[in-house]
């Protein structure tokens, strides 16, 4: 049985290989070449379950709770930071899903929205929270 901070950091590299197709489909969609609504809106779903409702939740309501416990700040960095960053990837998501309605719905027209919101997700979701955020607490929390 995998330790629950084995099974977050596999559950970031799926997130990480998700934020990589998003950033192929943004530059397909720059170059002009098309994009299928059905994969856009999966992508969505994905986000708003996966990330969300599974991954951040189990952060939110486990981990962050018990690496305040074990003295590190709720505020700042990392928790700060992390915290930050889900509530501005939920937006993210909302927009998101708004362009690709709106993609969709226009028969590829609306492209532009979608590519910023394709790109605001991507750059919210880097490494970072594997290299920089991740470690540290996971060495305050298991250690």
């Amino acid at each position: 049985m995998e330790s629950s901070t084995v099974a977050l950091e596999h559950e970031h590299r799926i997130v990480q290989k998700v934020v990589a197709s998003m950033a192929m489909l943004t530059d397909e969609l720059t170059e002009g070449k098309t994009v299928k609504s059905q994969l856009l809106k999966e992508i969505v779903e994905f986000l708003r379950v996966f990330v969300d409702q599974c991954h951040h939740a189990k952060e939110e309501k486990y981990l962050f709770p018990l690496l305040e416990q074990r003295g590190v700040p709720a505020g700042g960095c990392p928790l700060g930071a992390l915290k930050l960053e889900h509530e501005k990837g939920r937006v993210l998501v909302k927009q998101l899903a708004e362009s690709v309605d709106a993609f969709a719905g226009s028969g590829g027209a609306a492209k532009d929205s979608l590519i910023q919101s394709l790109r605001g997700l991507v750059e919210l979701y880097p490494l970072r929270e594997m290299v920089c955020c991740w470690p540290w607490p996971m060495r305050r929390c298991c250690a």
